[in-house]
């Protein structure tokens, strides 16, 4: 988690976001941003990524709703977050992040 709120911290010295945005995007981060909007229910939803192979590789992501919800405020700059690598696999398989509405 460390490489990712540095690079909330580089994207704040650069001007892409404001301060607050990165400090709204380093306490999602962390889970502990207070749910005003959606009331304290919001704070334990999450979505549940596993995936796994037949070679016995497997994926476990818990992402929090709340922070998805924030992604999709800055979903151009969410790109960053992506490994390159990772990118160019899923645009060998057509997939475009750029054209997703993550809204």
């Amino acid at each position: 988690m460390k490489e990712e709120k540095m690079k909330v911290l580089q994207m704040v010295e650069e001007g892409k976001i404001t301060a607050s945005e990165g400090l709204e995007l380093l306490e999602a981060m962390e889970g502990t941003r207070l749910r005003e909007k959606n009331g304290p229910a919001a704070t334990k939803k999450f979505l549940r990524v596993r995936i796994s192979s037949e070679k016995g590789k497997k994926v476990n992501v818990n992402l929090p709703l709340g922070l998805l919800k924030l992604a999709t405020k800055f979903c151009s700059i969410g790109n960053a977050f992506i490994p390159k690598e990772a990118r160019l696999q899923l645009e060998k398989q057509g997939i475009d992040l750029a054209e997703i509405d993550f809204e």
